[in-house]
């Protein structure tokens, strides 16, 4: 009961933004360290809460490691729990593979490791230009989804927001179904490349029919360099925060929620390519070429200039990605397909 009565207490201040100073957390994990040691992560686990950001990281840890069970996650950090929930938006033959791999590049992610689950898909699915094209084209891109559809009333913009966070948002739209909100469709689509705002921004401006603001930045996020896995639980933190505000700000409207590209946080765990001859741009994940027409490699994919090339897999073209940031440009699926949502009353 007085541990029960804690987490209560606990729970209430981690709601009203309560901080603990960073010297206490370390005493807190410490103390639950030594009862895990005792006692097993079982019941070790009973003393979490999510009062403090070193618990969070630390049930990242333990669920990532098998420690914890799913459903101990869901009782106490139900976020991390929908957001490692199943992917879905497509059921057609050819782009369902998809979902079962960015499922597993969750997992990597979560892990901190570049698994071999996520790198057989890749070596399979971009062994080259000819394999990457034949699942790309598969996909439509957002603006080619909307053409022609007038039902929507405004669109948002969120910089970064890959196809991994589909089950996560749509927990946050169903929690928001006694506000007379509700998620009617969602689609998979498809980023032009190189999947960086630049490129990927104008064509979402003229689905808008005009200027589009953003509602939140992972792209930005994703450049810092953040220790794992605080990225996890700040980008969790923040897809919440901006979701929610758009539902708040919007009562009554069709809503379609966009995205220019996705981030893909494996390229971190990879070494570079150190290419000559180009000009790296957005980490190495495209690159430009110094004179003439690209020469053609398995390594990435060139672009109908004649001289951009996009990253085919997670290594990047030119230097190592620095550990802690997210990146973009390239052509992993995390990279490319992108979730559109559909929310009306």
């Amino acid at each position: 009961d007085e541990l029960e009565e804690r987490n209560a207490g606990l729970m209430i201040a981690a709601k009203k933004n309560i901080t603990v100073p960073d010297n206490v957390q370390e005493l807190l994990i410490q103390k639950i360290h030594e009862i895990e040691e005792k006692m097993g992560p079982t019941f070790a686990f009973k003393y979490f809460s999510l009062a403090t950001e070193a618990e969070k990281a630390e049930i990242i840890k333990w669920f990532s490691a098998g420690k914890i069970a799913t459903d101990d996650v869901r009782k106490v950090y139900p976020d991390l729990f929908h957001y490692m929930q199943q992917t879905f938006g497509t059921r057609e033959d050819s782009q369902t593979w998809c979902l079962t791999y960015l499922d597993q590049y969750k997992k990597a992610k979560l892990s901190n490791t570049y698994t071999p689950e996520v790198e057989s898909v890749i070596l399979e699915k971009n062994a080259s230009e000819v394999t990457f094209n034949s699942w790309y084209n598969n996909f439509k891109t957002v603006r080619t989804l909307f053409n022609n559809r007038k039902d929507i009333q405004v669109y948002f913009w969120i910089d970064g927001l890959g196809l991994e966070w589909v089950p996560f948002v749509a927990e946050i739209i169903r929690e928001h179904n006694q506000d007379r909100f509700f998620l009617n469709e969602v689609f998979i689509a498809r980023a032009t490349l190189p999947t960086v705002t630049d490129i990927n921004k104008s064509e979402l401006q003229k689905l808008a029919g005009g200027p589009l603001d953003k509602y939140g930045d992972l792209d930005g996020d994703a450049h810092k360099v953040r220790p794992y896995p605080s990225y996890i639980i700040d980008d969790m933190a923040k897809v919440r925060e901006v979701i929610n505000r758009i539902l708040d700000e919007n009562p009554g409207k069709k809503i379609a929620i966009v995205s220019d590209h996705g981030i893909s946080y494996m390229s971190q765990l990879r070494p570079g390519l150190n290419l000559s001859g180009i000009k790296g741009h957005h980490g190495g994940r495209y690159a430009t070429w110094n004179s003439g027409k690209a020469v053609s490699d398995e390594k990435y994919k060139i672009l109908d200039d004649q001289t951009t090339i996009c990253a085919l897999r997670h290594e990047s073209l030119t230097s190592k990605i620095d550990t802690g940031s997210g990146c973009h440009g390239g052509c992993t699926p995390e990279e490319v397909l992108v979730p559109v949502f559909i929310i009306s009353d």
